[in-house]
This record gives structure tokens, sequence and C-alpha cells, in this order.
């Protein structure tokens, strides 16, 4: 495991800074990059460096984070959260990092994988462990809500593609899942 180089700077996020790193699950709830830098200056390493992430700031100085140690990054407009999976990082090629979808009513997460369509998943609070998000899982995980999972099973636009959106842009089975569950307490 690599060790972080250099003491950390924790910085509030500008309008240039469109990219960096979340130490936490409440830095990301509260939409606070613990180090801010531009996309330009963020890089993420390959699995065989473990999925070191790093950042060089604007005074040149460059930090390092193991990609373990960190909630996740911002990085092209989009956040991920990192995820250790053991071997399923051999076919995965977002190296760990999933996207968050959806942050409501549940985390919504997506994940590209070597031979096949992208996957999606969902965790039942920010630090929770990610689940596939098929129906049956839909089921297992909220047995009080069995309309959710049928509507899911039987939607007809999310039957060959689980991740269809809608015309805003938006996740169709996250607006599904608004329906029936309510907002996780904070």
């Amino acid at each position: 495991m690599v060790a972080i180089y250099c003491a950390l700077h924790l910085v509030t996020t500008s309008a240039a800074d469109t990219a960096g790193v979340y130490l936490s699950a409440a830095d990301f709830a509260h939409h606070h990059l613990s180090y801010a830098v531009t996309d330009a200056n963020l890089h993420v390493g390959a699995p065989i460096t473990n999925h070191l992430v790093q950042v060089t700031g604007a005074d040149g100085q460059v930090k390092r984070f193991p990609a373990g140690s960190l909630y996740g990054i911002r990085k092209d407009g989009h956040d991920f959260r990192f995820v250790q999976t053991g071997q399923e990082l051999r076919f995965k090629l977002d190296d760990g990092f999933y996207k968050i979808e959806a942050t409501t009513p549940r985390y919504i997460y997506s994940s590209r994988y070597v031979f096949s369509a992208p996957r999606l998943y969902f965790s039942l609070t920010p630090t929770d462990t990610l689940h596939l998000l098929t129906s049956k899982n839909l089921l297992k995980y909220f047995p009080n809500q069995p309309a959710l999972a049928r509507e899911v099973a039987q939607d007809k636009k999310l039957r060959y593609n689980i991740v269809a959106r809608n015309e805003d842009g938006q996740l169709h089975v996250a607006k599904i899942m608004a329906k029936y569950l309510p907002a996780p307490a904070k």
C-alpha cells in the first residue's frame, strides 16, 4: 500500500476546480472536495499501480493517495466512488471506481466491464456495500416494497436496458425507486 506523501490541505472548490478527491462519504454528501484541482491535474493510476490517485496542486506540489484511502473522486464533472472488490477488477474498465448516477432515494452507481454492457448497482447508504441492481435484489433489500421490484421487472423501458434514461438524462430506474422508497434518514 502506498502512503500519502504530503500533508493534506483542505481547500474550497472554485469554478476552475472541477476535479479532486473526497476523503470521506461526509465530504461527498456535503459536496466538499477534500482536495480540489482542475481535471488536467487529477490522474488515476491502473490497478497495477495500486489504484494510485495523483493530484497536482496549483503550486505544482504533487500529492498521491492510495485509492482505498479515498471515498471517491470527481473527474470530468462526474463523481465516482472507489470500492475495493478484488477479482472483479480484472475485467472492470473503471479500475474500482463506480460512477455515482443518483443519490436519492438511494445511491445508484454504474460501472463498465470489458465483456458486457454497463451494470447498475445500489447501496442503502453512501458507505454501504454495493448490490447489483436487479428486481430480485430490490425485493431482497426492500421486502416491504414488492411493487417496486415488480414494476422494475415489468417496465418495458428497462427490460433490455437497465441503464435507460429519461428525456431529462436521469436514470429511469431511479425515478421508479423514488416512487416507492422514502429518502434515507440523515
